[in-house]
């Protein structure tokens, strides 16, 4: 799917494209990812926006003028395709770097601590059973990992209990 987005979008872009990236989850061989295609587009600025915004809606990609990140213009796919985000960004800028980066340290580091929890969806669990906690007992509790399949966050007193037990 991104091989088709790829071609078609640096036919319509140009030059007006510095750069075109898959990004995201789906980006990373190996772990497991969300059926979400990402496509940052790096251009040289976010204005004037015609040189992106005319190619892309072209293209039939729904601009986002909603969306609250102001370091990116947002938009989504065609109607009827794939769910697929794409990212206009101004090249060079943090916000520009940061997914590169990031895409960049986990292609390399597959076996880390990072791809394995995010595979898992650790990530979502441990947000998860910290709202739990703190709703139940009335105060602010933080996060802690809780393995996939479990109510229990480890290192918690629970989870303790539990691992003495065995």
């Amino acid at each position: 799917m991104l091989a088709k987005w790829g071609v078609g979008l640096r036919a319509a872009l140009g030059d007006a494209a510095v750069r075109i990236d898959h990004i995201g989850s789906t980006s990373v061989p190996g772990p497991a990812a969300k059926p979400v295609i990402d496509i940052q587009i790096s251009v040289t600025s976010l204005e004037p926006s015609d040189e992106f915004m005319v190619p892309l809606t072209g293209m039939g990609f729904v601009y986002r003028a909603d969306n609250p990140e102001r370091t990116k213009r947002y938009f989504r796919e065609p109607p009827g395709q794939q769910r697929t985000h794409v990212h206009v960004r101004q090249l060079g800028t943090f916000s520009q770097q940061i997914p590169l980066l990031f895409r960049g340290y986990l292609r390399c580091h597959t076996s880390c601590w990072c791809a394995a929890r995010y595979s898992l969806g650790v990530i979502p669990t441990a947000s998860r059973n910290a709202r739990v906690k703190s709703e139940a007992r009335g105060k602010p509790q933080r996060a802690a990992i809780a393995p996939m399949g479990t109510d229990r966050a480890v290192g918690s007193a629970s989870f303790r209990r539990q691992r003495a037990r065995r």
